[in-house]
């Protein structure tokens, strides 16, 4: 009899000791348990991130220096309006084609400013990582000549979108007296650049 009242009141004494200070100190090694795991996971992605940053490093250095250049003219950092002009000029003087650039127009970007209201696509322009430079010009030169500009002005480096172009005949005689060949074109291009965060 005494060992059954001695073992019910070992079994209360185990049990009470379980719920008392066994249960909550398990409870909080499963805790700690799943923070481990939560840490672990943390330390798998940030060595995972560190191997990437290291292939895009390589990667990075691996990019010579005349790529690097010419990705700096693709999408430059910056406006350099003149650059833009020169840029295009040379394109339009190449292969003698004697294509010169006149009545040169463009508008200087304007950083945005916190208190003035922005049009809606003011507004998105302003939320991307470019900028748009806008320039027009006008040039003379032969069909020919112009359809070969055309040709080398989509082949340069530099992204160039043509938003229009307009022609008329211009009233150049040759020695002879007869009409040449020569047309006055007037366009529109817009290129672009990366913006500094």
């Amino acid at each position: 009899m005494i060992r059954s009242i001695f073992s019910l009141i070992m079994l209360f004494a185990a049990i009470s000791l379980f719920f008392v200070f066994i249960n909550p100190y398990y409870k909080e090694v499963q805790d700690l348990g799943g923070q481990e795991n939560s840490y672990q996971e943390a330390i798998a992605n940030s060595r995972e991130l560190e191997k990437i940053n290291r292939a895009l490093q390589d990667r990075y250095q691996s990019i010579g220096s005349d790529d690097v250049k010419k990705l700096s003219v693709l999408l430059p950092d910056y406006v350099n309006n003149v650059q833009v002009a020169i840029e295009i000029e040379q394109i339009g003087l190449a292969a003698g084609r004697g294509m010169t650039l006149k009545n040169v127009k463009y508008e200087v970007p304007k950083p945005e400013t916190e208190g003035r209201a922005l049009s809606r696509e003011q507004a998105l322009l302003a939320k991307k990582n470019y900028g748009i430079f806008e320039l027009s010009f006008s040039t003379e030169g032969s069909y020919g000549n112009f359809i070969s500009f055309l040709k080398d002005l989509e082949q340069s480096l530099r992204v160039i979108d043509i938003e229009s172009i307009s022609f008329a005949s211009t009233d150049i005689l040759s020695m002879q007296g007869t009409p040449r060949d020569i047309y006055k074109y007037d366009f529109k291009v817009k290129t672009y650049w990366l913006k500094s965060n």
